[in-house]
């Protein structure tokens, strides 16, 4: 049985895969897009989140860092 606390760490695993993803799309990583990719879209799938909603909660996340550090 899969438990709120169980989903709302999938969701922080999934934002920890976002920002890897984003660094890497930024050239300040060397990490593998596709594989960060799957491995979303894998957690995603065990843990029945919507990839796409998802993927913009970890974009509000994003944009919600930067607003409260003030860049």
């Amino acid at each position: 049985m899969i438990t709120t606390n169980d989903i709302e760490n999938a969701r922080q695993t999934c934002y920890g895969i976002y920002e890897k993803y984003q660094s890497t799309m930024a050239g300040n990583s060397d990490g593998d897009t596709d594989k960060l990719e799957s491995e979303f879209n894998e957690i995603c799938a065990e843990f029945g989140l919507n990839i796409e909603d998802t993927w913009e909660w970890c974009e509000n996340q994003a944009d919600g860092m930067f607003a409260y550090n003030g860049t």
